[in-house]
């Protein structure tokens, strides 16, 4: 059956913005996509129209996705099977330890909040879902790098803009590898106020029955909240989590990061 072209170009135009890290103009989304300028802005025009994207920047006219397709997005996801498995260890954890439980998926090299379990009131305005961050400087992304074959690891890590959030974001390629081969080892990652000044974050991936990483979970809190023996026990907590989580989606490995650590040595 032949394709509706004109789908086909919305597509295009919306994966192209969906995987930049910043908003893009007529001439770039043209560019990039060998789109007609004319048909583009057809295109760009409906789909603003119908909030899949909007104006991010009304003097050089660029847009990024719109709150409509986030939330399309956010109504199937909150249906799947992964969201459902996930939702009562993740209220179990919140109920526990009163801090912020996020949960989020990797889409075009960043990570996608989905739900949140709000903590304490210093962190309830913080995060609101559809929202992306950079995975090399969040435990939530740092947890699901560590779960990738060394092979597409080091093409991330080629190909990544390792761009500094704060004092504490690890920039260099090097030093971030070492920070990954330790989450293998401790079975969680950590983010020491490097997404966010004064946040303080661990994070554990979920996998599924195949054995691939398909989400991460973290626990979020102020870092005036944690000295380094909670952030182990936040650590351990987050790990068994996912692992529970996992276990619930097929995963029947012993542990996380078993290929990974093989693999390194």
């Amino acid at each position: 059956m032949p394709l509706n072209e004109a789908v086909v170009r919305a597509m295009d135009i919306i994966n192209l913005i969906a995987g930049s890290s910043r908003p893009l103009t007529l001439s770039e989304i043209c560019k990039q996509t060998a789109i007609p300028k004319t048909t583009a802005f057809g295109i760009v025009n409906t789909l603003v129209h119908k909030n899949a994207l909007e104006l991010a920047d009304d003097q050089v006219k660029s847009f990024r996705l719109g709150i409509g397709l986030l939330e399309a997005t956010l109504a199937a996801l909150s249906e799947s099977d992964l969201l459902k498995a996930a939702r009562p260890t993740l209220e179990e954890l919140n109920g526990l330890i009163g801090e912020t439980i996020l949960f989020a998926v990797e889409d075009s090299g960043q990570m996608v909040f989905l739900d949140m379990l709000q903590g304490e009131a210093y962190l309830r305005a913080t995060v609101k879902l559809g929202t992306r961050v950079e995975m090399h400087c969040s435990a939530i992304g740092k947890a699901v790098l560590a779960a990738l074959p060394e092979s597409e690891l080091l093409t991330f890590l080629n190909d990544a803009p390792l761009t500094a959030k704060t004092a504490h974001t690890i920039t260099n390629r090097a030093e971030l590898l070492k920070d990954l081969h330790a989450t293998r080892q401790r079975k969680y990652s950590l983010d020491a106020e490097e997404n966010v000044d004064d946040v303080r974050c661990v994070g554990a991936p979920i996998y599924s029955r195949s054995r691939k990483v398909i989400a991460g979970v973290s626990i979020t809190t102020h870092a005036s909240r944690v000295d380094r023996d909670k952030l182990e026990y936040y650590g351990v907590l987050i790990h068994n989590a996912a692992l529970k989580i996992s276990r619930r989606m097929g995963f029947s490995e012993p542990d996380f990061y078993w290929d990974e650590l093989m693999s390194t040595g």
